[in-house]
Formats: structure tokens, sequence, C-alpha cells
């Protein structure tokens, strides 16, 4: 039967069916992706809001100084990226570590 939601009508609302799909339900499946695409698909959003973001940065920050703040940024991530390859060049094979936080407890142990 029809009812009342705010000033409007809902009719033909079947009270027996569920509002969310049951979990096995074959449309909402997930857990296809491959770790290449999900790779892919973040570092595509991260770099889209980044460089949508640079003209606010720029309008706001002033040409000059943004533009010091973006390379020193981008001096500082790369010199982070090869500390981090030549660091792990170093360690063992078998070891697995795959950011920095796993260098470090291999580094300094639990307590760093």
């Amino acid at each position: 039967s029809p009812y009342i939601i705010g000033n409007r009508f809902a009719a033909n609302v079947n009270e027996s069916q569920p509002l969310l799909p049951e979990e096995n339900n074959e449309q909402f499946s997930g857990g296809k992706m491959s770790l290449p695409f999900g790779v892919f698909n973040l570092i595509t959003t991260v770099m889209g809001a980044g460089l949508l973001s640079l003209p606010y940065a720029f309008s706001i920050g002033g040409l000059i100084p943004a533009s010091i703040a973006l390379l020193s940024i981008l001096i500082l991530s790369l010199f982070s990226g090869n500390l981090l390859v030549d660091t792990l060049s170093l360690l063992p094979k078998s070891l697995k570590v795959f950011n920095f936080e796993d260098l470090l407890i291999y580094s300094y142990g639990i307590v760093a």
C-alpha cells in the first residue's frame, strides 16, 4: 500500500523484497581485480587528484614559492626512493622487505 515519505507518495513498495542485494548475487561479486590493475588504478587516482589540485595550490602560493615547493618535494621523493632501493640492494635476498616500516624493523628491531 502507498505511504507518505516527506511530502511525496511511495507507491508499489514491496516490503518483502530486501533493500540490499544478497551476498551471493553475481552482479555484485568482488575480488576479481588483478594486482597490476589495482596499482595502476591507485596511481592514476593519486596523480589525477594531484594534477587537479596544482592550479589551486599555485594560485594560493604564488608562482615562485609554489614552484620551489614542488621542486623540493620532487627532490625529497627521488632521494627517498633511491635510499630505499639502495638499502634494499644491501639486504639479503631472503628477506621480505617491501616498505620503510619493514626496513626500519629489520634495521633497528621492533623497539624502533
